[in-house]
C-alpha cells in the first residue's frame, strides 16, 4: 500500500499542475509560498483529500498552519484516520 505522503503528493501533483515526486518537496517547504497552493486549488486540495483518504476535515480544521507544509497536511490526515 502506498503511504499516506506519497498518496498527498499525488494529490497535490494533481490539483497544483506540478510533477510532484517524493524527493522534490521538503516535508517544511511553504506550499502556498512556493506556488504549489493559491486560494482555488487549496480547496480543490482539500475536497480531493477527503475522497482519497475518506475523510471529512471540518471548517474548524481548516487552517492555515494544517495545510502551510506536506508535514502539516500529513499530520491533519494521520489524526483523522487514526
Amino acid at each position: 500500500m502506498t503511504n499516506v505522503r506519497e498518496e498527498i503528493l499525488s494529490v497535490l501533483s494533481s490539483v497544483s499542475n506540478i510533477n510532484i515526486t517524493k524527493n522534490s518537496l521538503d516535508s517544511d517547504t511553504n506550499l502556498f509560498k512556493s506556488g504549489y497552493f493559491d486560494s482555488l486549488n487549496v480547496v480543490q486540495f482539500i475536497v480531493a483529500i477527503e475522497k482519497k483518504f475518506k475523510i471529512k476535515i471540518s471548517k474548524n480544521e481548516i487552517k492555515y498552519s494544517s495545510f502551510e507544509t506536506l508535514s502539516g497536511v500529513e499530520d491533519l490526515i494521520k489524526e483523522k484516520i487514526k
